[in-house]
């Protein structure tokens, strides 16, 4: 088809077709036609000219189009054409850009629609008009309205309107983010606006409102709002009212700016000025009285300033000395130019802050003491120091004070102990004329767990000592002392701490204190002083505070130590006067083992010789069931001699308190009776110790008796556990811990009649008792005593008359793997009811067989015993049992049948060796097995020489019964002789 111009579609109305012809021919719209089967333009006579393209011929084709448009501009009128083809009756215009004349870009609107030629064809016919003078004009109207919307935000200007009949409010998207409103849920109400508006101001705001609509004025007012994000926030509005033909108001219209940072700036200035205005008044009269100078100084261009009173200070004439030339360390001396040299140094050079204190010769006023303080001055730009500025203020008057001072701790008072703190809080009341002085130490709040209190060890007042009182730390001024720091408030310290109510009980307006330390530098405690009237405490105030608390600290330091070695002393003269308790008991365990021996083994030889002897013998099988029943209880009494001189045997292992104590305690509920109730409170979480489960029981059970002796009506009995931390404080008996590292505490507390303060330190004695004769040996406490002490640890009680007694037994935690156990040498012992000890890992004893246990191979055993009638009593019990005893007195003899009869014995048995000499020779002399019997356990006499041996030795444990003995010796000799 010819793309060349072609007159206008037919078909038109002839008025339709009369203005489209006006309308072509002004050059203002052009016709197009698509044939739709070919794909090809036709375009109207103008098109050429409407389009600007004298040097452009028009596009034949769809493509041919689309190719001049910006490609994000063809979807539009591709989009268009689809949907008239597809025959949308109302499909809206297309606008397109298309290059224009010189390049430049021109914008076209085009509609079409589609039809059917007479022919028969289908075709879209369409106008078409350049739009680029009303595009460019929308355009730029858009980017002004853009322009004046980001204006808007960017200076924080919203506008609004209030439609007066409607009662209606419509603000922009700026006026809601001045509000922080949300405009999709704000009601827009008249109402809704003044909840937005500050409490305190929304009634004058609604006035105003009222008042402009009232009188017609414009309205402006300035009010707080309440951002829900940005908090307190200030806006300022104007408006103007519109009305109606008839002058009726109809609306506001105005504007609301967000003038929080304006009227802040404006207050800050306002009050900047007044404090710059009430500075310049002050600072000459507070520099001369305050004797202070500034100064200033510029590197880049070598000037410096000073102001007049630091001329004053150096005593120099601003008239003839300029600080820029002269020499500004004129009335130094040497060291105190190299220190002011190297304090500016500092400054430029790393550019840090300086203080010193030096001296300085006035011309007039002789030696002064000066404080110099130096800060750099920076370049803004690249934070080079380009200078220093400062103050030098005179301290001579300080500088004395504080050498003052010095000499009054020096001549603080030289007493100790309560005489000395007696004297400190008097000297305090009297040195900062105070109503009141105080010294208190600090110790955890019983009432408050977690929490610590103050307990006053001194006070004196303006009308003499004062009690001691408790004094809550939370939330008081002592909070702040505590906490390492001098604290003075010289008025209102009450209304400054509200809840202390000792505070407010006492009346006090001021208050200062200083913390005390000890010499590991641990607050342990403050001093201070309190006045019920404002008290303008002077300025070495602070400095005398410490001065009086670091004294006090070392005396209680020391008054600690002294309490420490006392208590030592005490506890080295009880572990002497319980050693050598301890020996004796000892010995007299050792001779009683022996007449034992010899009592228990003729009485069990002559109970047996009765049952080969006819007749009627039961009297004397009685008599001879006593004797040993005696025996037995005699021995029970040297097993509780051992106890208190420690020398029995423990066999320790891990415990777990709680578990003993709940074993224990049904045993205990017996033991008391229906009338004493016992309870048991455990705090020691996870922690175990190291002990003998069965000697701690008997440590329970040995208190139980004491207390319920000391209940005779009833009671009760509790058992508690605690942990005490290295550095802790417990209540009771000791203040800290008795040695480093974690121990437990076990409390054992009775509400009985109390132990008299005059025998409580000769409690643990040996057969000391209150009790009536023949009703008590006095050895309860001291095996408890000598129990605690061999498993490591202490005890100690607590007691008042008519108020009950409590023992604390404190024992070491053990680590946490409890440490490997060390192997301990071979023990065997009797149980107290005179039967063997359990032993798992030792075979089963053979049977005996006939009167004498003689079944089985004849033994030989070499019995080497000094004592004579232990020695025949053991023979002929060995005898006896079918065993064939060979004995001695004497190691020599010994050794000299060893030395030819060695093969005729299996087995040695002796009862103590003299020396670790004898222990030598006989580990020398024979490789025989050696039974040692021995009143003490491994290690608990040195004496017995058994430890020396080289060889393995079987450690038995006297008072023991002769079928363990015997037992002991067969399996020895069995186990060494070679089988037959």
């Amino acid at each position: 088809m010819d793309p060349s111009p072609s007159p206008p579609p037919s078909g038109l109305a002839p008025a339709g077709l009369e203005h489209l012809e006006l309308a072509m021919q002004g050059g203002q719209l052009g016709v197009w036609e698509l044939d739709v089967e070919t794909g090809t333009y036709r375009w109207s006579a103008n098109a050429t000219e409407i389009l600007g393209w004298e040097d452009r011929p028009l596009p034949r084709t769809v493509d041919d189009l689309l190719a001049l448009m910006p490609e994000e501009d063809r979807g539009i009128p591709e989009e268009r054409l689809a949907r008239l083809l597809a025959g949308e009756p109302d499909v809206p215009r297309a606008e397109f850009r298309v290059p224009g004349p010189g390049g430049a870009i021109q914008w076209i609107e085009a509609r079409g629609k589609i039809s059917s030629t007479p022919g028969g064809r289908m075709v879209v016919t369409g106008t078409f008009h350049n739009i680029t003078d009303r595009k460019q004009a929308q355009l730029e109207l858009e980017e002004s309205e853009e322009r004046l919307r980001l204006a808007l935000a960017a200076s924080r200007v919203g506008t609004w309107e209030f439609r007066i009949p409607e009662q209606a409010i419509l603000w922009t998207r700026e006026t809601h983010g001045i509000f922080g409103t949300d405009p999709a849920s704000f009601p827009g109400t008249l109402e809704s606006f003044l909840e937005l508006v500050h409490p305190e101001d929304r009634g004058p705001t609604r006035r105003r409102i009222e008042e402009a609509l009232r009188s017609g004025d414009a309205y402006e007012v300035e009010h707080r709002i309440l951002h829900p994000e940005l908090g307190v926030r200030w806006v300022h509005g104007v408006a103007d009212i519109q009305r109606d033909a008839r002058g009726i108001p109809i609306r506001l219209v105005g504007t609301v700016m967000d003038v929080t940072e304006e009227t802040r700036t404006t207050k800050a200035l306002e009050e900047q000025r007044a404090l710059l205005a009430r500075q310049a008044r002050v600072l000459e009269q507070t520099q001369a009285a305050a004797q202070v100078g500034g100064f200033e100084r510029d590197f880049v261009t070598g000037s410096a300033w000073w102001t007049d009173q630091m001329y004053v200070l150096r005593g120099l004439d601003p008239d003839h000395f300029n600080p820029a030339t002269d020499d500004i360390w004129t009335g130094f001396g040497d060291r105190a130019r190299r220190m002011l040299e190297k304090a500016m140094e500092v400054v430029r050079s790393r550019g840090e802050s300086r203080e010193i204190v030096v001296p300085m010769t006035h011309p007039t006023r002789g030696k002064r003491w000066l404080r110099v303080a130096l800060e750099p001055i920076r370049d803004p730009g690249s934070s080079r120091v380009t200078g220093y500025y400062g103050a030098l203020t005179d301290i001579t008057r300080r500088k004395r004070e504080e050498d003052l001072l010095v000499r009054v701790a020096r001549s603080v008072s030289t007493g100790t102990g309560t005489r000395f703190l007696e004297s400190v809080v008097r000297d305090l009341v009297e040195t900062f004329e105070a109503q009141e002085g105080f010294v208190g130490l600090l110790e955890a709040d019983p009432d408050a767990p977690g929490e610590e209190r103050i307990r006053t060890v001194a006070r004196h007042s303006t009308s003499g000592p004062a009690p001691a009182l408790f004094y809550p730390v939370a939330e008081t001024p002592c909070q702040e002392v505590v906490a390492g720091k001098v604290v003075i408030h010289h008025q209102d310290v009450c209304r400054k701490f509200p809840r202390d109510e000792m505070l407010r009980d006492m009346g006090c307006e001021s208050y200062a204190g200083a913390p005390i330390r000890d010499g590991a530098d641990r607050t342990i405690g403050l001093i201070g002083v309190f006045s019920d009237y404002p008290h303008p405490f002077p300025s070495s105030a602070a400095s005398l505070l410490r001065i009086f608390a670091a004294r006090t600290g070392a005396e209680l330091d020391r008054m600690a130590t002294e309490e420490a070695l006392d208590q030592k002393e005490q506890e080295l003269h009880q572990s002497q006067k319980m050693e050598a308790i301890g020996k004796l008991a000892g010995g007299i365990a050792h001779d009683f083992n022996n007449l034992l021996t010899v009592i228990n083994s003729s009485a069990e030889m002559a109970r047996s010789d009765l049952e080969t002897v006819p007749g009627d013998v039961a009297s004397l099988a009685e008599s001879l069931d006593e004797i040993r029943a005696s025996g037995q209880r005699a021995a029970e009494l040297t097993r509780q001699l051992l106890a208190f001189s420690r020398k029995q045997v423990l066999q320790a292992g891990e415990l777990e308190i709680a578990e003993v104590v709940r074993g224990a305690s049904s045993l205990l509920s017996r033991l008391l009776g229906d009338q004493v109730a016992v309870t048991h409170s455990f705090d020691h979480g996870s922690a175990r110790i190291r002990a003998d489960r069965g000697q701690l029981e008997q440590v329970l059970v040995n208190l139980a008796v004491n207390a319920r002796d000391a209940m005779p009506g009833g009671g009760t009995l509790a058992l508690d556990t605690r942990i005490l931390e290295p550095g802790s404080s417990a209540e009771g008996g000791r203040s800290r811990p008795p040695g480093p590292g974690r121990w437990l505490r076990l409390s054992v507390t009775d509400s009985g009649t109390g132990i008299p303060e005059d025998i409580r330190p000769r409690v643990f004695d040996p057969f000391f008792t209150t009790k009536a004769a023949g009703t008590g040996t006095g050895l309860g406490l001291s095996t408890v005593y000598g129990i605690v002490r061999q498993s490591g640890g202490f005890i100690h009680l607590d007691s008042e008359e008519d108020e009950g007694t409590v023992f604390h037994i404190d024992l070491p935690v053990v680590d946490g793997d409890g440490g490997p156990e060390k192997p301990a040498p071979r023990v065997e012992r009797d149980h107290p009811s005179g039967g063997p000890s359990p032993n798992p890992t030792a075979p089963p004893p053979p049977p005996p067989t006939g009167h004498g246990g003689t079944g089985g191979p004849r033994i030989g055993v070499l019995v080497l015993e000094d004592d004579d009638a232990v020695r025949r009593a053991t023979t002929e019990l060995l005898e006896e049992r079918g065993l064939r005893p060979v004995a001695f007195g004497d190691l020599g003899a010994a050794a000299r049948f060893l030395d030819d009869g060695e093969d005729q014995v299996h087995v040695v048995l002796t009862d103590r060796l003299s020396d670790r000499e004898d222990s030598s020779r006989l580990d020398r002399m024979t490789p025989l097995p050696i039974v040692l019997l021995s009143d003490f356990p491994p290690g608990g006499q040195p004496s017995s020489g058994g430890e020396s041996l080289g060889k393995s030795v079987t450690w038995l444990v006297r008072p023991l019964s002769t079928d363990r003995l015997v037992r002991t010796l067969r399996d020895l000799a069995t186990r060494r002789r070679p089988e037959p």
